[in-house]
């Protein structure tokens, strides 16, 4: 058989695009199997690498960086992991500052643990908020504001001239591509108590809160309830002459108009513990 350059072009191409078929089904095969494939990322063995944050933050002087805490979750059939890293600020004896208003700077990275082994860096924020006072992280934790939508909640008290006032706030972890979002979806305010400033024990109002995601999902999202309970001076004029319950419900529900939760129309809540709604 005699081969002629026409038909030995003809087979190149077709080997060629045979190649070239075989390489874009393998990079979909992977695309299917490994969420952010395709984007740039650094595969760490295990989470508990020292060196993640060295290898994740850019040099700076003056400042301590650590990773504080891994949140792992499942979804769907794919291992992930947060990762909560603290940046802490450095006197000049290399110590934490830690005056009452000193919050360390929180970075978020979001890892998923790929079919090869090890966790692969989706992606990362080194600088989302500062959290926490006298130079200590507050606390963050995971919770899932639907079936596949979990967010990071950042839970807290300051005090200050004798009150004191508790706080969580939701947000939105990663979009659906994987990418962060961290989008503040709901702010609760759990809990009040002004002993400190009051001049007598009855003059004061303490209120603590439960909070409830409620399992059952509108649109994709669950509903989340706050309930209050405490107690609080009865004053009549300038003088407190009783004291009276604090029982109150309230139910929040995401609001696509406004991206956010909003509360149930129908439910009052009083004073300085009023849940605050995120606008």
């Amino acid at each position: 058989m005699k081969i002629t350059a026409r038909s030995l072009l003809i087979t190149v191409a077709a080997v060629l695009a045979l190649a070239g078929a075989l390489f874009a089904f393998r990079a979909w095969v992977r695309s299917q199997e490994e969420p952010g494939e395709g984007r740039p990322g650094r595969v760490f063995a295990t989470l508990e690498d020292p060196g993640i944050a060295k290898a994740l933050f850019p040099p700076k002087a003056g400042v301590e960086r650590k990773m504080e805490k891994v949140l792992p979750f499942r979804m769907g059939m794919r291992d992930f992991a947060v990762a909560v890293f603290a940046t802490y600020e450095l006197d000049e004896r290399g110590h934490h500052v830690d005056f009452h208003a000193a919050a360390p700077m929180v970075g978020i990275g979001v890892f998923y643990h790929t079919n090869r082994g090890g966790w692969k860096c989706l992606d990362f924020r080194p600088e989302f908020t500062e959290h926490g006072t006298y130079g200590s992280m507050g606390e963050v934790s995971l919770a899932f504001l639907g079936p596949d939508r979990p967010a990071l909640v950042l839970s807290g008290a300051f005090s200050g001239q004798g009150v004191t006032e508790g706080a969580s706030s939701y947000h939105l972890l990663f979009t659906k591509d994987c990418r962060l979002d961290l989008k503040e979806m709901l702010l609760l305010n759990e809990s009040f108590d002004d002993s400190g400033y009051s001049l007598e024990p009855q003059d004061a109002t303490s209120v603590e809160a439960r909070t409830e995601i409620l399992p059952e999902a509108r649109d994709g999202w669950y509903l989340v309830r706050i309930t209050h309970q405490g107690s609080a001076p009865v004053r009549t004029g300038d003088r407190v002459t009783g004291r009276r319950t604090i029982h109150e419900t309230a139910t929040f529900q995401y609001d696509p108009a406004k991206g956010t939760y909003q509360l149930v129309p129908g439910a009052k809540l009083e004073g300085w513990w009023k849940v605050g709604e995120v606008h």
